[in-house]
């Protein structure tokens, strides 16, 4: 028997609820730190987004990092709220805990490489933009080191999750 639609608010206080809230607002604020950086323009400070950055042939992979972190985002929020609504249960055609178990794996090896980049593009490229723009304040590679300290918690949470998902202790 299948179960119907209903607000599961009890998933919020499960492990894998947990784990999906904190991978939602980590990426998020890893993607802001990592989006965008501030420049001094005369007496003026104006932040840019690293969107500028598309096009560049030194840059222009950054804005795959950006790319990565937001699409996870969204499709995070999709699946928590597949779990509030109890859709997991109702569509019951999907092997839900398999394809959540690829994802976070996926997840993981994706997060892992662009962590790795961020942070050899933060130690390298920093010195760069300092050189080409008058950074308004602070060194800009510390944002985006801090960015992507927190792209390897949600790294290590997506690692977690797939071994959790496929060892048992999380149902999907």
């Amino acid at each position: 028997m299948t179960e119907s639609v209903q607000l599961n608010f009890g998933f919020f206080k499960t492990v894998h609820g947990i784990f999906k809230q904190i991978q939602i607002i980590f990426a998020f604020a890893a993607c802001i730190l990592v989006g965008s950086f501030c420049i001094s323009i005369g007496d003026e400070i104006d932040c840019v987004s690293i969107s500028v950055f598309y096009g560049q042939d030194k840059y222009g992979w950054q804005g795959l990092i950006v790319t990565v972190l937001a699409t996870t985002i969204i499709i995070n929020f999709i699946q928590l709220m597949l779990h509030f609504f109890n859709l997991n249960k109702v569509w019951t055609n999907v092997n839900w805990r398999k394809a959540e178990m690829i994802y976070a794996a996926v997840c993981f090896i994706l997060y892992f490489i662009c962590m790795a980049l961020e942070i050899y593009f933060s130690i390298t490229a920093a010195s760069d933009i300092k050189a080409q723009y008058n950074i308004s304040y602070g060194s800009v590679y510390v944002r985006w080191l801090i960015g992507a300290i927190l792209g390897f918690i949600v790294c290590g949470l997506y690692a977690a999750e797939a071994y959790m998902i496929q060892s048992g202790r999380i149902e999907s």
